[in-house]
C-alpha cells in the first residue's frame, strides 16, 4: 500500500542518517553508501590506499554474531539490509550495535 511504501522511504531516510553517523565518527570507515534500507559500509583507513585487514574482518564478524546482528560481509564491505517490517528504535539499536562490534575490531 501507499502508507506502507511512505514509511520504508521515512525508515531509508533515517537509516541515511544512521549510516552517515557511524562513518563521520569513525577514521576506518571509508565511506558508506546506500538508498532506502539497503546500505554498505567501506572499511580501511581514508588517508590509505588498503583495505580493512583480514584479521579486524574475522573480529567484526565475530562481534556481530556475538551481538546477534547478521549482516553480510566481502573483503572490506559490511552490507546492511534490515527487515522492511523493522521499527525505528530496532533501525537504531541495530546501527548502534554495528557501530560497537566495528569499535571493538578497531581498538
Amino acid at each position: 500500500s501507499l502508507s506502507t511504501a511512505l514509511n520504508k522511504v521515512f525508515f531509508g531516510e533515517i537509516l541515511k542518517g544512521l549510516m552517515h553517523d557511524l562513518a563521520s565518527a569513525r577514521p576506518f570507515v571509508r565511506g558508506v553508501r546506500g538508498l532506502g534500507l539497503l546500505w554498505a559500509v567501506e572499511l580501511g583507513e581514508r588517508s590509505r590506499q588498503d583495505v580493512a585487514e583480514p584479521e579486524r574482518m574475522k573480529t567484526l564478524a565475530q562481534k556481530l554474531a556475538e551481538s546477534h546482528l547478521h549482516v553480510h560481509k566481502r573483503d572490506n564491505m559490511v552490507f546492511v539490509a534490515p527487515p522492511l517490517v523493522i521499527e525505528e528504535a530496532d533501525l537504531a539499536r541495530g546501527v548502534a550495535l554495528l557501530g560497537q562490534a566495528l569499535d571493538a575490531a578497531w581498538t
